[in-house]
């Protein structure tokens, strides 16, 4: 059905369906957090740092690599909202299987609960992969481009509030609960698991816009040919691109700031809950500031504001270390390190996947989609360098590193087309106020 054929009780209920889904699968991400849960999980398994980084990496790989290969199977799928309920039965309650086993479990396996964590964070990200590059197709083709900032910055700010209150049970759980590990950590993956149920709930909401697709799916060997021209031909889309990966460089760092925080500066495990916190206000101040910068201004705006603040991440987390602070000034920052970390990380979708998603032709989205997400799939490597660099010359190598990434792709990002420029060259969708609904 064309958009045109849409009512505003539509739009509205394509709305509510996409903040529900948006907020309670962010609230499960702050439950999972591969910068805070997961690592602190690990840590208490093992001592080595790339065992400890190694689910940070099999989540981004399961979530990053096969997106070029799910744009090429949704090329010709009229509807995007089948791929999308599919995926997320069969991937999002796998936590909660783990969860529960970890609840019941009466003895502590390391090697045990370590392959558990590595298959459950690469079998929910992967089945969530190909389910996002649907999704992201659904949500450009049901908002025009000045309704997509204010969508996702509004979803982020509700999320990032609600996920305050994820954070102090997180806190509450690993400190007053009476949960021993590993029954403490099996309630807070429990916790995530049913966020993520919810969340699905609001697909069913939806109704989907149709539009034109491909008659006939492409030869895979003619496919991914096409993909390097692409790469060649739009040099927006290549720029964009080496941005969004030098700035990836964080997570290299990222999921070794709480392992850091206790080990070697002495915070308490507790202090992981303040951590989750801080890095969720951040999500949530990303989109109360930075959607309503998408859309007055673009999100060529919004990338230049993400090499900033993420910036600060591993610089803080290296003051914590060497400015001669302890107890609660270094608490603080290391608080304050999570909360970039949090704005940089809820500007991404504003900023990276909003400018692709303006710059990518009608029914070339989930390919544009699917092959930034998979370029940027390179990422799964750096967590295990990250590690490997820990482990031979300390974390704070690894933190200096990053931020020298971050810098490099923060100035490629600075000199991206405008919005005005990119549709005044041709390129993107043409601007709309909002999509023609009929008054039914």
């Amino acid at each position: 059905m064309a958009l045109s054929t849409f009512s505003r009780r539509d739009h509205t209920r394509n709305w509510l369906g996409f903040l529900t889904d948006y907020v309670f699968f962010s609230i499960g991400l702050t439950f999972a957090g591969t910068n805070t849960i997961l690592p602190a999980f690990a840590a208490n398994l093992t001592d080595n740092p790339i065992l400890i980084g190694l689910a940070n990496a099999l989540w981004q790989g399961g979530w990053l690599l096969p997106q070029m290969f799910a744009a090429h199977y949704l090329s010709t799928a009229v509807r995007k909202l089948p791929t999308i309920k599919f995926f997320a039965w069969i991937g999002r309650p796998i936590f909660l299987v783990f969860g529960v086993f970890l609840l019941l479990s009466g003895a502590v396996w390391p090697a045990v609960f370590l392959l558990g964590l590595y298959f459950c964070s690469f079998y929910f990200s992967f089945t969530d992969s190909i389910a996002g590059v649907a999704w992201f197709d659904l949500l450009g083709k049901t908002f025009s481009h000045r309704e997509r900032g204010r969508l996702i910055g509004t979803s982020q700010a509700l999320a990032g509030i609600l996920s305050i209150a994820a954070g102090a049970a997180i806190g509450w759980i690993l400190q007053s609960s009476g949960l021993a590990f590993p029954q403490n950590y099996g309630l807070i993956l429990a916790c995530a698991s049913v966020c993520f149920m919810i969340s699905l709930g609001g697909m069913y909401l939806i109704r989907e816009p149709l539009e034109p697709v491909a008659a006939e799916r492409q030869k895979i060997f003619e496919y991914l040919p096409g993909l390097v021209r692409l790469l060649h031909e739009d040099r927006t889309f290549l720029r964009v691109n080496v941005s969004r990966l030098l700035m990836a460089l964080c997570v290299m760092a990222s999921p070794f700031f709480a392992v850091y925080a206790i080990r070697e500066l002495g915070i308490a495990e507790a202090g992981v809950g303040w951590f989750a916190i801080a890095q969720t206000v951040g999500s949530a101040l990303a989109g109360l500031l930075f959607g309503w910068v998408a859309d007055r201004f673009g999100p060529h705006i919004v990338i230049r504001i993400v090499g900033g603040v993420y910036l600060l991440a591993p610089c803080l987390v290296l003051a914590a270390g060497i400015a001669g602070v302890s107890g609660p000034a270094q608490l603080a920052l290391m608080a304050a390190a999570f909360l970039f970390l949090g704005l940089g990380d809820g500007s991404i979708m504003l900023g990276f996947i909003n400018y692709v998603l303006e710059i990518a032709p009608q029914g070339q989205r989930p390919v544009y989609v699917g092959l930034t997400n998979t370029i940027v799939g390179v990422i799964v490597l750096f967590p295990f360098i990250g590690g490997a660099l820990a482990d031979a010359w300390g974390y704070r190598v690894v933190f200096l590193i990053a931020a020298a990434g971050i810098a490099a792709g923060w100035f490629t990002g600075a000199s991206l087309p405008s919005r005005a420029a990119l549709f005044a060259s041709g390129q993107g969708t043409a601007p709309e106020s909002e999509p023609p609904y009929n008054k039914g």
